[in-house]
């Protein structure tokens, strides 16, 4: 019997909607694809640490593995790095790791998308960045091919450049904007299923 593929999907700094936007979105994959998506919310904003919510998320994966799932992580935005940070903590019960336009790197410390800009509202997500890229830059080339990551063509929030993971798999979606391209990503772009499935991509 095959195992059921459980990807979670992890939000952003959108709180409950993002939750629902997400959830909508990926909906149809159950017959679409034969994928069953869970959705999970971060809630960065709640003044909780980035540890504890890292130490809360593992449980949840040791919890599903315990279902038999095969588990693969979405990070939508300020998901990514949590996505990162989880699968090295649980590197044995966790797949394949997609970054759907996430900062992963603290990058530019000046202008509108700067690192602190960006995290303003979230001191969780400000630590969050900081540890993927201490990860990252220990992380094992056969550990960054597990990874995919997802940049558009031009991203009013996060800079290109703090988007992609030298020796993963990076591809660029053919889009603008960042909700936009969240959105989209899940609703049709096919190379991440494929992905996800551990079929040709």
């Amino acid at each position: 019997m095959e195992v059921e593929k459980h990807p979670i999907i992890l939000t952003g700094l959108g709180g409950r909607m993002g939750k629902l936007m997400l959830g909508l979105i990926t909906r149809p994959w159950v017959k679409k694809y034969g994928l069953h998506p869970e959705v999970y919310d971060v809630e960065w904003r709640n003044g909780v640490s980035f540890e504890r919510k890292l130490k809360d998320f593992c449980c949840f994966i040791d919890d599903c593995k315990g279902k038999g799932w095969d588990i693969s992580l979405i990070g939508c935005s300020a998901g990514g790095p949590m996505a990162i940070c989880a699968l090295a903590e649980r590197p044995d019960k966790i797949n394949k790791i997609v970054t759907n336009c996430s900062r992963l790197f603290v990058g530019p410390e000046s202008g509108f998308r700067s690192f602190v800009n960006m995290t303003k509202t979230s001191a969780a997500f400000a630590q969050a960045v900081r540890w993927c890229q201490k990860i990252i830059g220990e992380m094992s080339p056969e550990m960054k091919k597990r990874i995919m990551t997802l940049t558009n063509r031009a991203d009013e929030l996060v800079p290109s450049e703090t988007s992609y993971i030298e020796g993963a798999v990076n591809h660029r979606l053919p889009m603008m904007e960042h909700i936009v391209s969240i959105g989209w990503a899940l609703w049709k772009y096919q190379p991440l299923v494929a992905f996800i499935k551990d079929e040709q991509h």
